[in-house]
């Protein structure tokens, strides 16, 4: 993991950083800060955008693997940032990290979905 600001970020969420800015174009913040709440990327200055590791969906991941009681607690800040996003009006898009191929990139029906949660239409 890589130190950036006040928390760690997985080299899956770099990685994927990378994959918006350089393969699809976009215009990304990383580490969005509104207030106290940090968001993984602010994409073209009107979407937030979290990148999910497998912690927040699954709980007998490693990172879950101390207890139940950590599981919920990673549920409860995830509730805590749509309702932070939801109090600045902006769309919040939630990628996870099963959705992407072995490079961070999103595929197929993912890369549709996301494009679309963007706002861009298909052609």
């Amino acid at each position: 993991m890589a130190n950036q600001t006040d928390r760690f970020v997985s080299k899956a969420e770099l990685q994927f950083g990378e994959f918006l800015r350089n393969k699809l174009g976009l215009h990304v913040q990383h580490q969005y800060r509104s207030g106290l709440k940090p968001f993984d990327f602010l994409v073209n200055g009107r979407v937030l955008v979290e990148f999910d590791g497998p912690h927040h969906y699954d709980p007998n991941y490693y990172m879950c693997r101390s207890g139940q009681v950590n599981f919920d607690q990673q549920q409860e800040r995830d509730a805590k940032r749509e309702q932070v996003a939801k109090q600045l009006g902006m769309k919040l898009v939630v990628v996870k990290q099963r959705e992407l191929d072995k490079k961070m990139r999103l595929k197929g029906d993912a890369l549709h979905k996301f494009m679309g949660d963007l706002g861009y239409e298909a052609a």
